[in-house]
Parts: structure tokens; C-alpha cells; sequence
């Protein structure tokens, strides 16, 4: 079993909390975080110190790359985009300043370090879409444009945080049938269908996933929100 989270925005407390709740499901195998760990704000450097040194049993939280972290990079001329344009534009200068201020040299280090996604099984586990880490997946989006996306990523199932969404999207393929006609009569050759496939929104903050790869079962838990109780 896997239990997949995102968009903790730097908050300790919560992540005590699903961490707790996690323990307490049986065979948990793997624990992945997509990204969004941090937030702009200061105590996002502790939650960073935090998943670097986990604490025993259970395993090791692995984290890929999300927004916020990929804003950081930016700031900081460590990305391939050289103005914070999409920062801005959703959140002001002032939440830019902020995520300058805030973060540690320390953590733009850690965060220099991150995959961009994970490849297990015939699954592939990001923040955003292999296009690109900003972008939303969910399941308002056009159907062809799921299916490119997952099309895409080569896998059968596609575990994305972006859109801070608890959801699963099928998409089952139709077969695709070749028919040739000749003079004498009509040859009609069948091929295979494709894989089903499915996107799936691991939800963000409160709200986590947990998935068996090898029976594809799928649950949504909500913990309560420590700063909110």
C-alpha cells in the first residue's frame, strides 16, 4: 500500500498528523509526497529538516518537485524560466518577496535535488502533468486532453497533486479494428484494447491517498486539520 499526499505548505503540525493516521493503516509501504512541502513562510525550512530526518518505523517519505518549490528555483535563477511571471500574477510581489525571504539556503538546496516525478510499476507519481509542473489536471478538463496527458506519461496510472483535488478519472479505451475488403469477401481483423487508464488527484492538505498497486484499490482519508481543531 501507498499513501500519496500534497501541498502540506510548510505546515509541521498537519504532517505529524497524517503521519499518525498513516501508521495506523495496515502494509503501508511507501509514503510519497508531490510536492507543495513548502509554503512562503519560515517554518517551511523546519518541515524540510523534518523529512530529512524521519523518524522510525515506516518508510521514508520520498517528495518530488511541486509549484511552490519550483517558484523557489526560479527566485533563484536555478530554473530553465528566468522571471517569476506565474508567482506573481496568482499570489503579488508581496507573497514573491516573502518566498525570498523566508526560505533558507539550506532548503533551496534540498529543493535543487528533487525529481520532478516517480516511476513505480506501470504508474507514474508527479505534481502536475509531464508538460508541465504548474499545470492542473482534473477531471473538468477536456477528455482528449486527459488523454494526451496520460498518453504522455507512459503509464497506466497517473498520480498527480496539482489541482488540490481528491479524484479518480477512467479513461477506458475503445478497441481499435482493422477491416480489409477484397472482391470475394469481407476479412475483419480485431486488435488488442489498450490499457484502461486513470489520472488520479491525490488530494492536498488534510486529504491523502492510499493505493495498492497490486489490486489497484484506491481510498481517500481526511485527518483533522490540527490548526483548525
Amino acid at each position: 500500500m501507498w499513501a500519496l499526499l500534497c501541498g502540506l505548505g510548510g505546515d509541521g503540525a498537519l504532517y505529524e498528523a497524517i503521519l499518525a493516521d498513516v501508521h495506523r493503516q495496515p502494509a503501508i509501504r511507501a509514503l510519497y509526497i508531490l510536492g507543495n512541502v513548502i509554503g512562503p513562510n519560515a517554518r517551511s525550512n523546519d518541515l524540510v529538516q523534518r523529512l530529512q530526518a524521519p523518524h522510525a518505523p515506516g518508510p521514508q517519505p520520498q517528495v518530488c518537485l511541486g509549484w511552490w518549490e519550483q517558484q523557489c528555483l526560479i527566485l533563484h535563477g536555478l530554473s530553465q524560466e528566468t522571471e517569476p511571471h506565474d508567482l506573481i500574477e496568482h499570489y503579488g510581489v508581496g507573497t514573491a518577496k516573502l518566498l525570498w525571504d523566508e526560505i533558507t539556503r539550506e532548503t533551496i538546496a534540498w529543493i535543487y535535488q528533487l525529481p520532478l516525478a516517480f516511476n513505480e510499476y506501470d504508474c507514474l507519481l508527479l505534481h502536475g502533468s509531464t508538460v508541465a509542473v504548474g499545470e492542473r489536471l482534473d477531471p473538468k478538463a477536456d477528455p482528449f486532453f486527459l488523454l494526451d496527458r496520460i498518453t504522455r506519461a507512459g503509464a497506466n496510472r497517473l498520480f498527480c497533486g496539482r489541482s488540490g483535488q481528491a479524484f479518480r478519472y477512467d479513461i477506458t479505451a475503445g478497441t481499435v479494428t482493422s477491416r480489409t475488403i477484397t472482391l470475394n469477401d469481407t476479412q475483419e481483423t480485431q486488435g488488442d484494447s489498450p490499457s484502461e487508464r486513470a489520472i488520479i488527484g491525490v488530494g492536498s492538505g488534510s486529504t491523502y491517498a492510499l493505493y495498492d498497486p497490486l489490486t489497484d484499490a484506491l481510498t481517500f482519508r481526511t485527518v483533522p486539520n490540527p490548526a483548525k481543531i
